[in-house]
């Protein structure tokens, strides 16, 4: 279908405006976001069956390599804080060259979604700590990178967030810097770390919606209620003076009493099957579990002994062929897991998420992408990969 380049509607407005090159993707006039920088549509994954977010960016000759290196990071990111973004590409749409990012859907920004949930009460600590810990472990993820990725200027519009499920994933790395590993002592480094977690603590004066009534954050600082929040605040603003980092943002304090749900778990929620009729079923559990795409089966027993099943690696013909002697475990043990993990792959086989190899199949790398694209702003190949 040709391209259309209508902002769209919000609400329940399902026409199919257009769809992306090989057809797997819809994109419906029904708008998520908008802002200067990009609009994000409602779109259709008709591969899978679900719902996807379609964003459209305007690319420029100064923009190009640094949307083309984010599309890059997000495509091959394995985070469940950084939303994922399964297809990109560029086409020319009325004269005007548009970044296409087919992503993960999700409810809206942080920013318009505070502006709409009033944070508030005895509640407002609580969420609010669950969101902070989400962005800094996604900024973590970045700085852990063979090359260091320091997003330098979290913004609440950057961040996506679900709103069934409160998860909040970075979804812009435009403003993102990258450093060598060896460079991490130096200044310059540590003044992007710096300027980072600042910005962490104007969003969360913002999501309180307390710094528009001071010009000084620090004096928006002293409103602050509980305690531990305005202490987190604080070590954000302060981070330089403190020499504070994510690290023992992370291990001390509110974030530490915080816990988030581990995203893509689910663990002993199914009816697996009881023990072998020999085995006191007090004394063993049988455990199925789904961490993002990996599936596993855990025998747990009283003792805290336990044998793990994990069934990308190792297939249900080889665990049931296997000896007892050689793992500790008696037959009727083995067929009890095998039985359990047939269970769990009928039960959450078909949540998996796409395989992180399909994904990169359907994109390209940013050295490819940019010597594909080159010709949109007359750049020869050399030219464009030396910008």
């Amino acid at each position: 279908m040709a391209a259309s380049s209508s902002r769209g509607g919000r609400g329940d407005d399902y026409t199919i405006m257009e769809t992306d090159p090989s057809g797997q993707y819809s994109r419906y006039n029904n708008v998520i976001e908008e802002s200067t920088s990009k609009v994000v549509f409602k779109g259709y994954d008709r591969l899978n069956g679900k719902e996807v977010a379609w964003i459209k960016k305007t690319v420029t000759e100064s923009s190009f390599r640094a949307l083309v290196a984010e599309c890059d990071m997000l495509c091959k990111s394995n985070s469940h804080y950084l939303l994922k973004v399964f297809k990109h590409w560029i086409d020319l749409q009325d004269g005007v060259a548009v970044l296409h990012m087919i992503t993960e859907y999700y409810s809206n920004n942080l920013g318009e979604y505070c502006k709409i949930h009033k944070i508030l009460g005895e509640h407002k600590k609580t969420c609010i700590a669950r969101w902070c810990k989400q962005i800094l472990l996604g900024l973590q993820f970045l700085h852990e990178q063979d090359l260091v990725i320091v997003h330098s200027n979290i913004n609440l519009n950057d961040i996506a967030i679900s709103g069934t499920s409160s998860t909040v994933k970075i979804a812009d790395l435009t403003s993102a810097k990258s450093f060598l590993k060896s460079d991490s002592d130096l200044d310059h480094v540590k003044e992007a770390q710096y300027s980072e977690l600042r910005s962490l603590g104007l969003c969360v004066l913002l999501m309180i919606r307390v710094s528009k009534k001071y010009a000084d954050p620090m004096r928006a600082l002293g409103t602050i209620n509980p305690p531990k929040l305005k202490g987190f605040v604080d070590r954000c603003l302060r981070c330089k003076e403190l020499k504070a980092s994510i690290g023992n943002l992370l291990s001390k304090g509110l974030m530490q009493s915080v816990t988030i749900p581990v995203p893509g778990v689910r663990a002993h929620v199914l009816r697996l099957p009881a023990p072998p009729p020999t085995d006191d079923p007090t004394k063993k559990v049988l455990i199925g579990k789904r961490v993002g795409n990996e599936l596993s089966v855990t025998l747990r027993s009283i003792d805290d002994a336990e044998v793990l099943l994990t069934l990308s690696i190792d297939t249900l013909p080889e665990m049931d062929g296997l000896r007892g002697e050689l793992i500790g475990m008696s037959e009727e043990d083995i067929r009890w897991m095998v039985q359990g993990a047939e269970q769990v792959m009928s039960e959450f086989n078909d949540e998996l998420i796409e395989p992180i190899a399909n994904v990169h199949h359907d994109s390209d790398t940013s050295e490819e992408t940019i010597r594909r694209h080159a010709d949109v702003f007359n750049l020869d190949d050399q030219e464009a990969l030396a910008r």
